[in-house]
C-alpha cells in the first residue's frame, strides 16, 4: 500500500511507492516528536524482517533536519544496513542537495559514515 504523508512547515513529505518499494524524503525536518513522525517508515523497515531480498531505494531531499529527525534517519539508516548485510534487503540510498549547500552535503556524508552504508551523493 503507498503512503503519502504531506510537507507541512515542520516537517518533511514522506512518500512510499509500494509497486517499487520506493521511499522519498523531502523538505524540511523538524517535528516535535520525530520517533512518532517516521513511524511509518520505521514499521516498514521492521517488516522486512520478514521477507528476503527486497528491492527498494530511498531519496533523500531534505533542506534542513533538527538533531532528533538525524538520530531517527540514522537508527534507520543503521537498521537498513543490517537487513543489507543479512540479505534481507537489496538498498539504494540517494542523498540529494543543493549545489551550493556545504552543510547538507557534509550531512549526508557523516550519516553515510556514521551508518556504514553507501550512498549516490547527487547535486542538483
Amino acid at each position: 500500500m503507498d503512503l503519502l504523508i504531506p510537507e507541512t512547515k515542520n516537517t518533511p513529505k514522506l512518500f512510499y511507492k509500494s509497486s517499487s518499494n520506493t521511499w522519498l524524503i523531502s523538505g524540511r525536518s523538524y517535528p516535535k516528536e520525530a520517533m512518532v513522525f517516521y513511524e511509518p517508515l520505521l514499521d516498514w523497515i521492521s517488516q522486512c524482517e520478514l521477507n528476503s531480498g527486497v528491492n527498494c531505494s530511498f531519496e533523500f531531499k531534505l533542506e534542513f533536519f533538527n538533531t532528533c529527525s538525524s538520530k531517527v534517519l540514522l537508527d534507520a539508516l543503521v537498521r537498513l544496513r543490517k537487513l543489507v548485510e543479512r540479505g534481507k534487503l537489496n538498498l539504494s540510498v540517494k542523498w540529494y542537495y543543493e549545489v551550493d549547500d556545504e552543510d547538507m552535503k557534509d550531512n549526508g556524508e557523516s550519516l553515510m559514515e556514521l551508518a556504514q552504508l553507501p550512498f549516490e551523493l547527487v547535486s542538483i
